[in-house]
């Protein structure tokens, strides 16, 4: 079923992935930066007050989890959320798909740099704008590094340092540790990259179970 679903290229509904794999998807209060938590292999929250995009992509993100806890998704390294948001960002916005998108726009395809084109790509999609950006800049449509405000997202590691020797290790926030325990981050002066003046939502605490922000 997961790979139908990824061969229709999200047409597939995430709902119907989950009730196709055994998995009882349940709207709950949460806090705004947190999206969702897989609690057992077979039970998965989502924070009631996402919009329709995020919501499809948090229980795409949780499924990614269930899969491994359930060892039908194998994966060595330590970072399962990488694992999770690449599963999330292929499912429901294949590379194929969006450069259909983008090459049957008017006047010979769009431009995703521009902020329009992106909430247009958003919205046909149903997924969140991040997820146009990070998938733009795999396919050479948009720059990589981008920096959006104090955040910096990289075609391969999403919002944080994830894959070692990255590109993008060279435009990382410094980060130093107050006295009262919470992390600063300085970005880097050498990022020159364009600035995204949409909205992104702020991450969450970083486990292995909990969507948040880094789509």
């Amino acid at each position: 079923m997961i790979a139908q679903a990824l061969d229709t290229g999200g047409a597939a509904s995430t709902d119907t992935v989950a009730r196709a794999l055994g998995v009882r998807v349940t709207m709950v209060e949460m806090p705004n930066s947190l999206w969702g938590l897989t609690s057992s292999t077979t039970d998965i929250w989502i924070n009631r007050s996402l919009p329709a995009g995020g919501r499809r992509y948090a229980i795409a993100h949780e499924l990614a989890h269930v899969l491994v806890l359930r060892n039908t998704v194998r994966w060595a390294a330590d970072d399962e959320e990488w694992l999770a948001d690449w599963f999330a960002r292929e499912w429901l916005l294949p590379l194929q798909k969006l450069a259909q998108f983008v090459a049957s726009r008017p006047q010979g395809g769009c431009d995703l740099s521009c902020l329009h084109s992106l909430e247009e790509a958003s919205l046909h999609f149903r997924v969140p704008v991040t997820v146009c950006v990070l998938q733009g800049m795999r396919l050479g449509l948009l720059p990589s590094p981008w920096l959006q405000g104090d955040r910096l997202l990289c075609r391969w590691c999403g919002d944080r340092r994830r894959v070692s020797r990255c590109e993008c290790q060279t435009y990382r926030p410094l980060t130093s540790h107050p006295a009262d325990g919470r992390t600063k981050t300085h970005i880097s002066s050498n990022c020159r990259t364009p600035d995204v003046s949409s909205t992104f939502v702020s991450r969450g605490p970083h486990d292995r179970h909990v969507a948040s922000a880094d789509i």
